[in-house]
This record gives C-alpha cells, sequence and structure tokens, in this order.
C-alpha cells in the first residue's frame, strides 16, 4: 500500500515544529474492512478451524468476502485505493472558508490542507502511512474542523497529539 516516505515526513515535522503547529497522530479502526472488493472479485474463504471445532460453524460452510480482510494479499491495494479516493473527494467549512486536501506530487502520501479562498496559504499536512494519520496543522477551528471532516470518513481509535511545546 502507498505510505508516506520517512524523509517526507521528517520534513513535515521540521516543518510543524519551525511553523509551531500541532502534530496528532490518528489510526484508522479496522481500516481493510473499510474497502469494498472490486466488483469482478469473488473470493472465498472458509471460517477459522477453531470455530470448527468448537461446534460454532459446520465443516462445510464457506463464506463469500464482501469488504477487504486482514490476510489477503490484495487487501493493503484496496484499502490504499479506497483512502485516496476518499481523500480526494474530501471537503469541509470553518470559518466560513472552503477546505480541501492536495495530492503531493514527489510523495501521493502527504497532503497539503488548503483551503480555496486563500489557494496560495499552507494551512497543514496531512502524512499518511496505511492505517495511520499525521495530522500537522495550526492548532484551532480550522483544525478542529479538518479532524471532524476526516472523522466523518472512518472511525479512528484516540487521538495522540503532541502541542507545539513538546520536546520529540
Amino acid at each position: 500500500t502507498a505510505q508516506a516516505e520517512p524523509s517526507s515526513i521528517f520534513a513535515s515535522a521540521k516543518l510543524a515544529a519551525m511553523r509551531g503547529w500541532v502534530i496528532s497522530k490518528l489510526d484508522v479502526t479496522g481500516a481493510f474492512l473499510n474497502a469494498p472488493l472490486p466488483e469482478d472479485e469473488l473470493i472465498l474463504v472458509q471460517p477459522p478451524s477453531q470455530w470448527v471445532k468448537w461446534g460454532l460453524v459446520d465443516e462445510k460452510v464457506v463464506w463469500k468476502l464482501n469488504r477487504a480482510v486482514y490476510g489477503l494479499r490484495q487487501s493493503p491495494k484496496w484499502w490504499s485505493d479506497e483512502r485516496d479516493r476518499r481523500l480526494k473527494e474530501l471537503k469541509w467549512m470553518s470559518g466560513g472558508a472552503h477546505f480541501f486536501l492536495e495530492q503531493n506530487e514527489a510523495d501521493t502520501q502527504v497532503w497539503s490542507i488548503r483551503c480555496r479562498e486563500r489557494p496560495d496559504k499552507l494551512w497543514g499536512l496531512l502524512c499518511v502511512y496505511v492505517d495511520d494519520f499525521l495530522v500537522l496543522a495550526e492548532g484551532g477551528d480550522q483544525r478542529k474542523a479538518f479532524i471532524a471532516a476526516l472523522t466523518s470518513l472512518w472511525e479512528f481509535g484516540p487521538e495522540r497529539t503532541l502541542s507545539p511545546e513538546t520536546s520529540l
């Protein structure tokens, strides 16, 4: 699956430190389960053998998957495609302004937080590493609105935040 390069993450963290931005890490819960299977895919699996031993499932049962699951070789790609599609479509408002994400050409898993009304200003960055999202942006209402927009897409574990005063 596509993921931000370590050098991009370091450069983003350096920029955040220079600008006094707040850094947060968010982790998508059950990320692969958020990726639908392509329509032309038919994947059949057997239930866990322990479930058969416990008598929860008959030994002749086969399941047809509707979503990507952990352990399938294709799941990381399907999740990556779904994640990037949703991030490209993400739009939100804050303070009457319209915000969106712009995918970086040099590293496709670094996204610039942009405002339609002020396209020249960099409002923050989002670095993506599989299902971990690193949000680097100024604290305040725009940041809160962005986090709210992200959490409307998927379920996340608890947010972990470093303030500008926290040393790394």
